[in-house]
């Protein structure tokens, strides 16, 4: 939407005002650097007194970015703080991060074994197809289109790679895919087959 929030130097800011203080040297050319052609929302008394602040998601508002991204630390070490603790504790648990390792590695060697082997061998192309949340009618499109997409100018995934899709779909159906050149069963009876997991 154009917008960054802009947190104060320190809880004293909030009494004097964050505007004023935020537009003095160095904050201020760090701030104006940092946001660009966007405008500073201000973290001031008003918005630390506030029960709940809304961001819209509606119409161009959009917040699906990293919070560094619209959040200016007028204070250095607290912005560096706070990307460490973000990156630190607000993510998925080892245990999951290493299971999904696991699995890109089980992918992989399925991937040399069907390519085989050599440079390249373990590459293979991962798609998410979405059909649930997040999406506008315009950007559903069929499976056809997104390999006609995939196969327009230039080749996106050459012919016989292997290809891992990942779907929302409600049906829990990915239609028209194969397996073999047949199509691709569901549930338990995809279990074992490659690219039908």
């Amino acid at each position: 939407s154009g917008q960054f929030l802009a947190l104060p130097l320190s809880a004293s800011d909030l009494v004097e005002g964050s505007e004023q203080a935020m537009t003095r040297e160095p904050v201020g050319s760090r701030m104006k650097e940092f946001g660009g052609p966007r405008t500073p929302t201000y973290y001031d008394k008003a918005l630390q007194e506030a029960k709940h602040i809304h961001f819209p998601a509606q119409g161009k508002h959009r917040l699906l970015q990293h919070h560094y991204a619209f959040t200016f630390f007028a204070d250095p070490a607290m912005q560096t703080f706070y990307k460490r603790f973000v990156r630190d504790y607000m993510r998925y648990i080892d245990d999951i991060q290493c299971a999904g390792a696991e699995l890109v590695k089980l992918v992989r060697e399925e991937a040399r074994a069907l390519n085989g082997g050599g440079d390249g061998g373990g590459d293979y192309y991962a798609l998410h197809v979405r059909r649930g949340d997040f999406q506008f009618k315009k950007v559903k499109i069929s499976a056809v289109d997104i390999v006609e997409n995939l196969n327009g100018p230039g080749v996106v995934i050459p012919p016989g790679a292997l290809v891992y899709l990942s779907t929302d779909d409600p049906e829990g159906v990915c239609k028209n895919c194969l397996f073999e050149r047949k199509p691709c069963p569901v549930g338990k009876e995809a279990q074992g087959k490659a690219g039908c997991l």
